[in-house]
């Protein structure tokens, strides 16, 4: 799930009486105002988790019916970057209630994600630290208890948590109501917030690629690490950097999601999960996700093929530009086959940009003003710069 799509603390919904007698008892009308003291930080017992997620399917419940979507729920919080104690869910409710009768105010959920910090540089080279940043995914309020300002009551208490969290370093999200409402209260977006959209494309002779599956995908992400590891020590700028880590579980938990939905819709699941070409020393890869917010058989769709990770092993090598042209194009023709609306990558480096537009594949590039805008709370005074900042991280 994504930081929610509505505001999570304007606009309340007025609803009849036949809706109200419908509401579980554990959210009675007796609402507390948002600044009391007895309002708390907690996490949800089993009926009340089952409670949230009915309540948000229509929010991001995309392709999948109300009963698949609670089944996913469950199947994602298996996935590695969920699995012991990675995925936490949090509620604002009142201390003066018992669990599955009390109000569920606000909920949202955290992911832990490792995640390489420079620290300070000696005689040339940079220190870089593994450290905790935590994402925060699926901000909602019950459209009952809209207006109060609860989201922002949860926000505030979670970023207090979070900071006596060991080796946590700050949080990041997605906002998806624009760059205003989280900013206030801490959470800056990051200076790009750009994605580059092509369309789906057919191709009939494309030059030879190694197909990368789920087994082939580990090596990969491990040598990425020790790239931008390398990368980062041997950063020239003063500025501070952050980079979340490409590593497997964030890829398996895409990969979790897209297998899911894609079983339930189609009764298979994509074998691809991306593709790579070139040299040992010069290769360049990409890997991709399958995302279906709606009905998959119509179009025109706002389907998409997500490129979650592009790694370039040789920056100057002269060979990335038709590289990538290919890659491009090998992701084309996947979107075509699944029948996605448009190919999507995630704010690429103004020289992979470059790139991109020599290569003649066409494409356009897209501001993002209101919808999955990156967005950083840093612990320490000091500003840091989030860098690789692509879909792999979403959560």
């Amino acid at each position: 799930m994504t930081p929610t799509t509505s505001h999570p603390d304007l606009n309340p919904l007025k609803t009849s009486q036949s809706q109200s007698s419908r509401q579980p008892t554990i959210h009675h009308a007796l609402v507390p105002p948002s600044d009391v003291s007895e309002l708390i930080l907690t996490h949800p017992a089993d009926q009340e988790l089952q409670h949230i997620y009915n309540l948000t399917h229509s929010s991001w419940g995309d392709a999948l019916k109300l009963p698949e979507y609670l089944e996913e729920s469950t199947h994602l919080a298996n996935a590695p970057l969920a699995k012991n104690g990675g995925l936490d869910v949090w509620i604002l409710t009142s201390a003066e209630s018992h669990p599955n009768e009390r109000p569920i105010l606000s909920a949202c959920e955290t992911f832990l994600k490792r995640a390489f910090v420079t620290t300070s540089a000696h005689n040339g080279v940079n220190t870089v630290e593994e450290k905790i940043v935590y994402g925060i995914a699926s901000v909602f309020t019950n459209p009952v208890y809209r207006g109060n300002r609860y989201a922002a009551r949860m926000l505030i208490k979670l970023s207090d948590v979070l900071k006596k969290k060991e080796d946590c370093v700050g949080s990041m999200l997605y906002s998806d109501i624009g760059p205003d409402y989280y900013a206030k209260l801490g959470w800056t977006p990051t200076e790009r917030n750009s994605q580059v959209e092509f369309h789906p494309k057919a191709y009939d002779n494309l030059p030879n690629v190694e197909i990368l599956t789920a087994n082939g995908l580990e090596e990969l992400c491990r040598l990425d690490e020790r790239m931008l590891y390398t990368i980062l020590e041997k950063e020239k700028e003063v500025k501070r950097k952050m980079v979340v880590v490409p590593d497997l579980p964030h890829m398996q938990w895409h990969h979790a999601k897209e297998g899911f939905v894609c079983q339930k819709l189609f009764g298979k699941i994509p074998e691809l999960k991306g593709a790579s070409i070139g040299a040992p020393g010069q290769k360049v890869w990409i890997i991709w996700t399958h995302r279906y917010y709606s009905d998959p058989t119509k179009l025109p769709n706002d389907n998409t093929l997500y490129i979650l990770r592009l790694a370039l092993e040789d920056l100057n090598s002269e060979s990335n530009g038709p590289h990538l042209k290919v890659l491009m194009e090998t992701a084309q023709n996947e979107a075509k086959a699944w029948n996605l609306g448009k190919v999507v990558m995630w704010n690429p480096k103004p020289e992979i940009l470059k790139l991109i537009e020599k290569s003649e594949v066409k494409c356009k590039v897209v501001e993002k003003r209101g919808d999955a805008i990156a967005s950083l709370k840093w612990h320490e005074q000091e500003k840091i710069e989030w860098v690789e900042n692509e879909m792999y991280a979403w959560c």
